[in-house]
């Protein structure tokens, strides 16, 4: 059988719970792990404004990859591409912590 495990997942919420799980360890060690402050940073800030790229995300044996995406302009007749930002955010199920978060835009 050949199921994709992803399409079953709800990352948006599986997100929110991890961070619920994390919170206190993330608040402690913020200034310590800059990606503890980014994750903070975006869950209080911009989370509501992000979209969950959920084709994007991925479960796996050994990470949690979690990509949030907002669209930042619409194409004109000068401009055919649409500006984003995405923050990607890594849960590494190993070591049972969050271990990236990176902001990108294009």
């Amino acid at each position: 059988m050949d199921l994709e495990i992803n399409n079953y997942i709800d990352f948006r919420k599986l997100f929110i719970d991890l961070y619920k799980e994390q919170e206190e360890i993330l608040e402690e060690y913020k200034y310590e792990a800059k990606h503890y402050k980014e994750i903070i940073d975006f869950k209080e800030q911009a989370f509501n404004e992000f979209e969950l790229l959920e084709d994007e995300s991925v479960f796996s044996d050994k990470e949690i990859v979690f990509d949030f995406g907002m669209c930042l302009g619409g194409a004109n007749e000068s401009d055919n591409t649409n500006a984003s930002a995405n923050f990607v955010i890594v849960y590494d199920r190993i070591l049972d912590e969050f271990t990236s978060c990176e902001y990108e835009q294009g």
